[in-house]
């Protein structure tokens, strides 16, 4: 061996007697001192813990996490604790029985591999015989407590479910008595002793007030939050991170991201207290709003839920088995099924430092912000071709045949039903020059003999043999149309005029649609089956870090949304080319697309994703990363969007349209002809990380700084002191050293 000069002085070998640690900088972990009595040693550092104290490394002790919760509330009658209840300065919830896998070395023994819950979440359309599979048609809807944030605090759902244990569907009141109630609101805001304190509606003195206007004074009736919150069980969260308030949410099993999870930039009660942040009811300045989910098991991606069901009524999963094209879709039963589907709208970040001027992706204005669709000739022009991209709703969904039987299925929707406000939430759909609505003969004889709207509040399907089981249809519901879009920034909302309708969307917040089965004119309806749900351009955007301590992150595949293999691309543009190549020809070939497999335009080809776009602003930390086999089976299905949406063209000259900008990554830009595809599922280190500022980024300004302060702090003895921008992280239960005498 040689000497490797890496410094103007060689690197001495650790056996030298010359070695030398620097005055203790450099140590080599060997027993004993170096030639100037300087230690050599440095002792094992554990990593950072949920489980335990974090005192001495006894993870066998009652976690720090549960002590901030469970232990932090008052004492109700010297008989009960209310911390116990959800009532702490931090929220702790019992949903022990919120688990999917056995708890026991011999209860997976009996289980076997099948209990896994990677091979749950790999295998869609699971069953429940062998263990909680969470598997209910196309959405995995997993056992667990739903936390829905919200700009002003948090919505906390309890797993309501007949086979839950009884004693957990229900929140407490603070002496322990039943409540009733399956889910609880909490809002966080200022009292009068200049404190973030926490109420809900359990909390004395607030009860209904919880959904109006608070006062510091209503706001000392609950306790200081410590911004904790534990789950015993799994934990389910979107939402938008309440304005200016930081959280460390920790689960005993798995959490879920079922949406995006945004940072606040909407007034709440946080902010009134310093209204110079403020510009038309939004912040001015980046938000100080912070989330960690800490798992001890995973920390689970689930797009399967974006557009996924919140709740619904009358509804049953048809098996694959039972041979619906390779579909498992939910049923729901006449004659009133009803499912309410979620999807979210976040602002866009281009200007991410004020929140007062952040538009959703949707918008028209700014001319960047848009949903503008790309054009490869021009690749790093913001406005692409100049033509907007509408988002669609895509529905694959059939009317469950039966012979006799109801010979059509007929539903409606209704948009934010309750949260409109100048809007109306019944959906117009297009009834009479429509290829797809069954509904246009029976609106046709409604209104004769007065010509009838071109629009109706329903939508019908059976009539087609595309719309009977076990075929399926793949429908475009147009739900945004930016040139058709009116802001409300004070309300947080934007107005869609389109097509007669003149329903309200939330920007920055979560939408509800209902979709519910109904008779139309004389005739009822059939059972209706809904295979596929999906807003499309749509962006989810996840703005947090997440720790699993012993699991991973990981990503639920799901199936295709397509699952046809007849239905491909390659085959649709060799018919578009024998057809002359002409806007004619792709027409026509779009035409036998619908009458051969039920798809329409804007569905997915086979075996390609959505235009659903997914990024991570945050960090990742985790155990050990899955194996690559299996990160390769959600890379497959959500690492990559084609840059073509599907089979839509522009009918003046047939040319294929692409989506939107914003989707398209600088990779794919700078080589549009050899790549079609553009990356996605996009993770991002938030800066706001390192250094604690709101803006992430300049930190030479005084912790104060009205346009970028530091996220959190502390003050002891009259000196300020900067802390990590969320509470209560872990920290390591041992100390590399305790320091030594020469």
């Amino acid at each position: 061996n040689s000497w490797l000069n890496t410094t103007p002085a060689p690197v001495l070998d650790s056996y030298s007697n010359l070695f030398s640690t620097l005055g203790g900088i450099i140590r080599d972990g060997i027993s004993g001192t170096d030639s100037n009595q300087d230690a050599r040693d440095v002792g094992y550092t554990t990593a950072p813990t949920i489980l335990g104290s974090g005192e001495g490394g006894d993870a066998s002790a009652i976690s720090r996490y549960v002590k901030m919760t469970r232990d932090s509330g008052r004492i109700q009658g010297g008989a009960t604790y209310s911390g116990q209840f959800g009532h702490g300065e931090g929220i702790y919830v019992d949903n022990f029985s919120d688990y999917q896998t056995p708890v026991d070395e011999e209860g997976r023994r009996a289980a076997g591999g099948s209990a896994s819950l990677v091979q749950d979440w790999l295998n869609p359309y699971g069953d429940g015989v062998t263990f909680r599979s969470g598997w209910h048609g196309p959405f995995y809807i997993p056992v667990g407590a739903m936390v829905h944030f919200d700009k002003d605090g948090f919505i906390v759902s309890r797993n309501a479910f007949p086979d839950q244990n009884v004693n957990e569907r229900t929140w407490r009141n603070p002496d322990g008595s039943d409540t009733g109630l399956t889910a609880n609101r909490y809002r966080v805001g200022y009292g009068t002793d200049g404190q973030i304190h926490v109420v809900n509606q359990a909390t004395a003195g607030i009860g209904n007030s919880i959904n109006g206007t608070l006062t510091p004074a209503q706001y000392m009736n609950g306790p200081v939050f410590n911004g904790v919150m534990y789950f015993e069980g799994n934990a389910r969260v979107r939402g938008v991170i309440p304005t200016d308030v930081q959280i460390t949410l920790v689960s005993g099993r798995t959490i879920y991201i079922e949406g995006s999870i945004l940072k606040g930039v909407q007034a709440n009660d946080v902010t009134s207290a310093t209204p110079a942040v403020l510009t038309n009811g939004r912040l001015n300045r980046a938000s100080k709003s912070a989330l960690m989910l800490m798992a001890k098991d995973y920390v689970t991606l689930n797009p399967t839920m974006f557009t996924g069901p919140s709740s619904e009524r009358g509804a049953s999963v048809a098996l694959a088995s039972s041979g619906l094209g390779g579909y498992s879709p939910v049923k729901l039963g006449a004659p009133d099924g009803a499912t309410t589907l979620q999807l979210d709208l976040p602002l866009s970040p281009l200007s991410p430092a004020d929140g007062a001027t952040l538009l959703p992706y949707e918008s028209r204005v700014p001319a960047p912000i848009g949903y503008y669709e790309w054009d490869p000739a021009s690749p790093n022009a913001p406005t692409g071709t100049g033509a907007r991209v509408n988002t669609n709703l895509l529905l694959t969904h059939a009317l469950e045949f039966t012979n006799p039987g109801p010979a059509n299925a007929f539903f409606n929707l209704q948009v934010n039903p309750g949260n409109q406000v100048s809007g109306a939430s019944p959906y117009q759909f297009e009834t009479l020059g429509s290829q797809t609505n069954t509904a246009q003969i029976i609106w046709a004889s409604i209104n004769n003999p007065a010509p009838a709207p071109a629009f109706a509040p329903i939508y019908g399907l059976g009539n087609e043999a595309w719309q009977q089981s076990p075929k399926f249809e793949t429908v475009q519901i147009p739900l945004i149309a930016p040139a058709s879009t009116t802001l409300d920034m004070v309300n947080n909302r934007f107005a869609n005029t389109f097509n007669a309708n003149s329903y309200e969307l939330l920007m920055q917040n979560t939408n509800y649609l209902e979709l519910g089965l109904t008779q139309f004119g004389t005739q009822a309806s059939g059972n209706y089956m809904l295979a596929r749900s999906a807003a499309v351009p749509m962006d989810v955007r996840i703005e947090a870090s997440v720790f699993a301590e012993e699991g991973s992150f990981f990503v639920i595949p799901g199936d295709w949304f397509n699952t046809n293999p007849n239905d491909r691309r390659d085959v649709f543009e060799q018919r578009v080319a024998v057809l002359g190549g002409t806007a004619a020809a792709r027409a026509q070939a779009a035409q036998e697309r619908l009458e051969n497999f039920g798809t329409t335009p804007y569905a997915p080809f086979y075996a390609e994703p959505a235009d659903i776009k997914i990024s991570i602003v945050g960090s990742i930390a985790e155990n050990m990363a899955p194996p690559i086999s299996q990160q390769a089976e959600w890379q497959k299905k959500w690492g990559w969007i084609p840059t073509k949406q599907a089979g839509v063209f522009n009918p003046a000259n047939g040319a294929s349209r692409n989506i939107p900008f914003s989707h398209v990554s600088a990779w794919t830009k700078t080589s549009p002809a050899a790549r079609p595809f553009t990356e996605n599922l996009i993770v991002s280190y938030d800066p706001m990380l390192a250094t604690g500022r709101a803006d992430g980024f300049s930190t030479n300004t005084p912790l104060n700084d009205p346009v970028n302060p530091a996220i959190r702090t502390t003050t002891i003895n009259g000196v300020t002191h900067q802390l990590p921008p969320m509470p209560r992280l872990p920290v390591s239960p041992t100390l590399a050293f305790f320091g030594e005498v020469k």
